[in-house]
């Protein structure tokens, strides 16, 4: 929505706000299609699948946030600019926008639990380079137990 709004009041553009919702989104972005793109290439990084299913607790409200802002922003601009009913409008999305966020929230959640991600699960970088070599890089501490075992099966089945 905030890609339709600021054609029409180019300063929003130039706001900390808009900055926040961009720096949101993107690295919501990366994290998600770099999970999506090791995903198509049978890699499993447990750190990246954790950060996908944990970083839209933070980014989410970031990004939603920063976007209501802005459409509240822009709604004082048209009011300013004697556009009342886009105006109107403008408040009406504000006000859609909890309710949206509270929906993309509870959907990550509802994903979050059917992943079984643990909220301190593995901090370790697993990948399965082939069947008889693996790499495994990260810090072996004692909450990371599940990503090292699943490291030591992996071995285990390609010796």
């Amino acid at each position: 929505m905030v890609w339709f709004i600021l054609p029409g009041f180019p300063i929003l553009g130039r706001s900390i706000v808009y900055c926040t919702m961009v720096f949101a989104w993107s690295l919501t972005e990366v994290i998600r299609y770099s999970f999506y793109g090791m995903g198509l290439m049978n890699v499993k990084i447990d750190f990246l699948e954790w950060l996908r299913y944990s970083t839209f607790y933070l980014l989410y409200p970031i990004g939603a946030g920063s976007e209501a802002l802005l459409i509240y922003f822009s709604s004082q601009l048209a009011r300013d600019q004697s556009r009342i009913n886009l105006s109107y409008f403008m408040v009406l999305l504000t006000l859609i926008w909890p309710p949206a966020l509270f929906v993309m929230m509870s959907h990550m959640i509802k994903q979050r639990r059917s992943e079984q991600i643990n909220p301190h699960s593995s901090i370790s970088i697993f990948i399965a380079i082939s069947k008889r070599k693996m790499i495994l890089i990260g810090i072996n501490l004692p909450f990371l137990k599940k990503s090292m075992s699943r490291a030591r099966e992996v071995k285990r089945r390609t010796n």
